[in-house]
């Protein structure tokens, strides 16, 4: 127990030591404050394993990413949690508090449309005009 309040104890000087604080991480990550703030306390039992571990990977990559696999490591090490060969950046979100998370990123504004999608619609659109047009031909 004495080496994981160790481990979020120099986690928490590292970001301190930076200048930044846990709103600036929460924004950014668009991960809850409350969060960080547990993990640096040294309760990293708030969620399961996977999601610790992403949670504290989107933390050091924002306070120090040259330093954040070598960080990663010792959590692994410190914790006792067997590490896990998955990429956990798509994880899926599990309760519902996270469901309810403001995310002003997910609006229709901030989304990439494939060019083809949108060659498609407009041909659609184009074809259902031409019919009508016909049709209403025909009919007159």
């Amino acid at each position: 127990m004495e080496k994981i309040n160790n481990f979020a104890n120099a986690i928490k000087q590292l970001r301190k030591s930076k200048g930044i604080t846990l709103d600036q991480i929460s924004d950014s990550c668009k991960i809850k404050k409350s969060y960080f703030e547990k993990m640096e306390s040294g309760d990293f039992s708030f969620k399961p394993n996977v999601y610790i571990k992403l949670f504290l990977k989107e933390y050091l990559k924002y306070i120090d990413f040259e330093k954040s696999e070598n960080i990663m490591q010792e959590f692994d090490s410190v914790s006792n949690i067997n590490p896990i060969d998955i990429d956990l950046t798509f994880m899926p979100l599990t309760d519902e508090e996270d469901l309810n998370y403001n995310n002003e990123d997910n609006s229709l504004e901030s989304k990439d449309y494939d060019p083809k999608q949108i060659a498609t619609i407009i041909g659609v659109i184009i074809i259902i005009i031409f019919t009508y047009r016909i049709i209403s031909t025909l009919v007159s």
